[in-house]
């Protein structure tokens, strides 16, 4: 991935027309080699996620959507139509509305104008970094993922965990003592024993997750900045800026092809 940013920033340095594209590129650069060396990473294991039942052939439509906080615009007029067995891609720069757009689509926030309408019997699994501080720090790991747990997937909770690096007597631990890392290994876990049709995963990059959301049956929505995780995971490519998106018809080198006609670039420019 740092590899090909490199030789993204040599052919648009040699055309003046796009030096500011080149600068912002290198900076992206210089960020991604402090975060492409997690201090903690799940641990290798195989992760399967089921999907409940099929829902409807939608699975929801945002309908002219707009988003601002005050006078602050996030989202402007924004539509997209996601139909069930899709895997999608939330691609852009920080502040561009992916996260708010996610959270508009999960229920946590209103639109300011248009709506977000849910399909048929759509059960949504939503999983964010952040989430890790809403687990109850008086639980262990072990009662948390079994109050958690639908009632057929309970005996198979220990081997869950002992999957996610989770064995023999840690299984005892508090949340309160866990460190970030384990702490969304566990809230990973949750999803493992729940059920969706609709998976939302809001994340930097995780390898291991690579052939579970391949293998998922459902619907499937993945924010993530790292490019080479996104590679043949995703149909569709969702491109965040200037207070809207475009949808591209395939995964992000799909994305990357196109990324050197000037529109796209002017994008960039002014994200």
């Amino acid at each position: 991935l740092i590899q090909q940013k490199e030789q993204l920033i040599d052919k648009f340095r040699a055309k003046a027309s796009k030096a500011s594209f080149a600068k912002s590129l290198q900076s992206e650069l210089a960020r991604m080699d402090i975060k492409e060396s997690p201090e903690e990473e799940l641990a290798a294991m195989k992760l399967r996620f089921t999907a409940f039942k099929p829902g409807g052939r939608v699975v929801f439509e945002a309908v002219d959507v707009s988003k601002q906080y005050d006078a602050h615009k996030v989202l402007e007029h924004v539509d997209l139509l996601v139909e069930r067995g899709q895997k999608l891609s939330f691609i852009g720069q920080n502040g561009q509305g992916k996260s708010t757009m996610v959270k508009m689509i999960c229920g946590q926030l209103a639109p300011t104008s248009g709506m977000i309408k849910p399909g048929h019997e759509i059960r949504m699994g939503y999983y964010a970094q952040e989430h890790s501080e809403i687990l109850d720090p008086s639980l262990t790991i072990l009662q948390t993922l079994e109050d958690a747990s639908i009632p057929e997937a309970r005996p198979m909770v220990r081997n869950i965990l002992g999957g996610l690096g989770f064995q023999g007597k840690d299984v005892d631990k508090k949340v309160k003592v866990l460190s970030g890392g384990e702490k969304s290994r566990l809230r990973l876990a949750t999803l493992l024993v729940q059920q969706h049709n609709l998976l939302i995963l809001d994340i930097p990059s995780k390898e291991a997750l690579k052939d579970a959301i391949k293998n998922y049956n459902g619907t499937v929505i993945i924010v993530s900045h790292d490019r080479e995780f996104l590679r043949g995971l995703a149909e569709k490519t969702v491109f965040f800026a200037n207070r809207g998106i475009r949808v591209y018809e395939g995964d992000i080198d799909y994305f990357l092809e196109k990324m050197d006609s000037e529109d796209i670039l002017h994008s960039f420019q002014n994200a």
